[in-house]
């Protein structure tokens, strides 16, 4: 049989039997199963041919019952790759987040494999991966209340040890790992049961915002969630008084706006815990459409002459708008060739015929160039909110 091919020394044969084996494991996978632990073991091989020839079978073999061993063997390989085979890793990784979401036997062990194709990913995780974790623990398997309050303690309780190891984080993990603890870090709050206070975690979140990040959105996202935390603390520590006092200096738009915005709340606790509620992530925001709290504004703007009034949709003819501004753009194209057409002719330039230009002007610089520029503040003391 084409099993006897895995068996033999000989590489070449090998590579034979994975292939025959791959080719029929879709239409015949009782004739592959048998095989499982030899074909886990041609992954050992120095032949990058065979090892690649077996990750294919694997992947295609994979089902709800040999999920848990192929994947630990996936994942082992993963740590082994060299950095120079990006590619093999990317692809990697796309297959086994893809494997996991598919046959994950419980949401535990999905968690657990996540957060560390998380670590050993980095940027090959996709975004989408972090999003359908981070929605699972928010919305919950869907059996039960009980189910999903023991999924999110767990889910806490796993990121909250990743941050206690101190270890480097890639990006999309420190994103992951900052909503979890963020929304749900009260539930580790209870010191008398032994679990990590509230502002263990926060310590644990200032130092993980002061490490080097490529994303520069990923410092938001841990400022985000030590936010969220203070209400549920009763008072700001001094290190998030400094944090606080060096982003609001920020030249990134985004992390100096979330800290103002902190500042503003801190000043007004009751508003602060209807605007940073816990366990909130899936409720409905209601809103009124028609901004009703603008009034004022825009009957001032309209008797002021600034604006004009608000016109209905169904009274809209865009038509109307759309021709009068395309007629004057074409007028003042018209008018600007016709200056510059004279000019060329009379000019300096006359006689020279046009080229476009070869080359391009460099973009602006990205968010990633961004500095933050701060003095060192003094040492504050904690100071609680005022009732």
């Amino acid at each position: 049989s084409l099993g006897h091919f895995i068996h033999v020394k000989n590489n070449n044969l090998k590579y034979i039997g994975i292939k025959s084996l791959a080719s029929i494991v879709r239409v015949a996978p009782k004739y592959v199963a048998p095989h499982q632990m030899e074909i886990i073991q041609c992954l050992e091989s120095t032949d990058e041919s065979l090892k690649r020839k077996t990750l294919d079978l694997l992947i295609r073999m994979t089902n709800t019952k040999n999920i848990v061993p192929i994947t630990a063997k996936l994942v082992e390989y993963l740590q082994n790759l060299m950095a120079t085979d990006e590619h093999v890793k990317a692809e990697l990784v796309s297959r086994v987040t893809e494997l996991a979401e598919r046959y994950a036997p419980s949401n535990q062990w999905y968690i657990d494999t996540m957060n560390v194709i998380f670590h050993l990913g980095g940027h090959h995780v996709k975004p989408e991966v972090a999003h359908n974790l981070i929605r699972l623990v928010a919305q919950g398997s869907g059996e039960s209340e009980d189910a999903d309050s023991k999924l999110r303690f767990y889910a806490v309780q796993t990121m909250v040890n990743s941050l206690r190891s101190g270890e480097k984080f890639p990006d999309i993990q420190a994103q992951v790992v900052a909503w979890v603890v963020g929304e749900y870090g009260y539930l580790c709050g209870n010191e008398s049961e032994g679990l990590q206070p509230i502002e263990e975690i926060i310590t644990m979140l200032v130092d993980l915002i002061e490490r080097s990040h490529e994303d520069p959105s990923t410092r938001g996202w841990i400022l985000s969630a030590i936010l969220k935390l203070i209400p549920q603390l009763g008072h700001i520590p001094p290190s998030v008084h400094t944090l606080i006092a060096k982003y609001s200096r920020s030249r990134n738009v985004d992390l100096m706006r979330r800290a103002k915005e902190f500042q503003a709340l801190a000043k007004q606790p009751n508003l602060m815990e209807e605007v940073l509620p816990i366990d909130a992530s899936c409720e409905d925001i209601e809103l009124d459409a028609s901004l009703p709290f603008l009034d004022a504004y825009v009957k001032q703007s309209v008797q002021g002459g600034f604006s004009k009034p608000y016109l209905p949709k169904h009274k809209r003819d865009q038509n109307i708008y759309g021709s009068e501004i395309r007629a004057r753009v074409k007028d003042n194209q018209s008018s600007s060739s016709s200056a510059s057409s004279s000019q060329d002719e009379s000019g300096i330039f006359a006689g020279i015929q046009k080229k476009e230009l070869n080359f391009s002007y460099p973009p602006p610089p990205t968010p990633a160039q961004n500095v933050t520029v701060y003095t060192t503040p003094t040492t504050p003391t904690a100071t609680p909110l005022p009732p």
